[in-house]
């Protein structure tokens, strides 16, 4: 039932939005009005033979099940598998990581000698140089993979430090830089 009034609808029972157009009055008619006594009955709740069937579940499903853990570490390295590169400086190593696996390596490494630490963390490859020569120091760094500032994987001798960078023997070297593409990450490890 509504009722109008003066442009807007009341609602009993339900709600109901502002009228927007003009009120236009419709004649009602109305059923007469009998004298009889109303009578009253209880009204009864439709019983379970009764009601419509509704589905209810038993217990609560069972939960999807949960893929297996990420290891914190790919086996055989101490890099975790989001890393494309791995190198730890304590054991003088180096891998290529793929979908969590090592897919080249271990090959031996030589880094940054006493006041030209490597530094540890976990980095990008933002650059590749084929044929690069240190501005910094006029030095050939055949194969360059930079991945934190001047810091790059580079074939160089696997004897004595470097000035920071993580030098590869001539065909790891050929390896980094064919795998490896801008944006891959790079972990170094102590």
């Amino acid at each position: 039932m509504a009722l109008v009034a003066l442009g807007t609808v009341v609602a009993v029972g339900a709600a109901a939005a502002p009228m927007t157009g003009p009120v236009v009055s419709e004649p009602v008619t109305a059923e007469p009005m009998t004298t009889e006594p109303m009578t009253t009955e209880p009204v009864v709740a439709a019983s379970a033979a009764t009601a419509p069937a509704v589905a209810v579940p038993d217990a609560a499903p069972a939960p999807a099940a949960v893929p297996a853990p990420v290891p914190a570490v790919v086996a055989g390295t101490p890099c975790s598998p989001a890393a494309r590169a791995c190198a730890d400086l304590s054991s003088n190593q180096a891998w290529l990581i793929r979908d969590g696996k090592i897919e080249y390596g271990p090959t031996k490494i030589v880094h940054g000698k006493s006041g030209y630490r490597t530094p540890a963390g976990t980095f990008r490859v933002f650059f590749k140089s084929r044929n690069h020569v240190s501005s910094i120091y006029d030095v050939a760094m055949p194969n360059a993979v930079f991945f934190n500032g001047n810091i790059a994987f580079h074939q160089g001798p696997l004897r004595g430090g470097s000035h920071g960078c993580v030098r590869l023997s001539k065909s790891a070297s050929q390896v980094f830089f064919a795998t490896l593409q801008r944006g891959d990450v790079v972990q170094i490890v102590r």
